[in-house]
């Protein structure tokens, strides 16, 4: 049985591009991927960085699929 500790995630923008570095330690191997995007305006886009991430998480089982 694979066991999962919450995600821990650092996150930041700069003009134009918004980036997420994301870690989830499995009771078995940790699982690292990092997210760059460039915007238009960083500050109304920063919603997506958020929805790709959580969709990023539950593919991997690491949220459930209702949150």
């Amino acid at each position: 049985m694979i066991t999962v500790k919450k995600p821990h995630a650092k996150t930041g923008w700069k003009v134009r591009r918004v980036w997420c570095v994301v870690w989830v330690e499995w009771s078995s191997w940790p699982v690292f991927f990092a997210l760059n995007i460039n915007t238009h305006d960083g500050m109304k886009d920063l919603y997506k960085r958020q929805a790709i991430v959580r969709d990023i998480l539950k593919s991997i089982e690491a949220l459930p699929n209702s949150s």
